[in-house]
């Protein structure tokens, strides 16, 4: 009889030990996604906040430095999207037309057309700050880099 209540001792222990960390475990994954959703808004934040300094950029007078500070802001905008939720499924994503905008912007030739163009970049960048995922601001977006020079 003393065996029994041995194993029926084990198994109290372990059915409690398993519980406390089925609890635990639940506990953990409800702090993980609480932090994950927590980056995710920041990383979003960050993201709208560059295409904001990249619509500064194009708000003055664009001489050599300020068009290097230009290509700068495009550069450091390019590398945040893939961290967002602003990607979109269809069509180019938001990362590859920074990436081309900053390629096309480091072609000579295309400088005078950015430059004559800065204020339709500035408001289009102004946009995009306050709604990166809208479709058709990306569109606008494409199509404004498809119209540069190919590199």
């Amino acid at each position: 009889m003393g065996r029994f209540k041995y194993k029926d001792m084990i198994l109290s222990t372990v059915t409690v030990l398993a519980l406390a960390s089925s609890v635990y475990l639940h506990y953990s994954k409800d702090k993980s996604e609480e932090r994950y959703d927590l980056l995710q808004d920041q990383a979003n934040k960050t993201f709208q906040r560059q295409l904001g300094q990249v619509s500064e950029c194009f708000g003055v007078q664009i001489d050599d430095p300020a068009y290097t500070k230009c290509i700068a802001a495009v550069a450091a905008a390019d590398s945040t999207p893939h961290l967002t939720t602003y990607e979109q499924g269809q069509g180019e994503t938001i990362d590859f037309l920074l990436n081309k905008l900053y390629i096309e912007m480091l072609v000579p030739d295309n400088k005078s057309t950015i430059i004559n163009h800065q204020e339709q970049l500035f408001s289009l960048f102004g946009r995009l700050a306050q709604n990166p995922a809208d479709p058709q601001l990306k569109q606008q977006l494409e199509e404004f880099v498809e119209g540069l020079k190919i590199s």
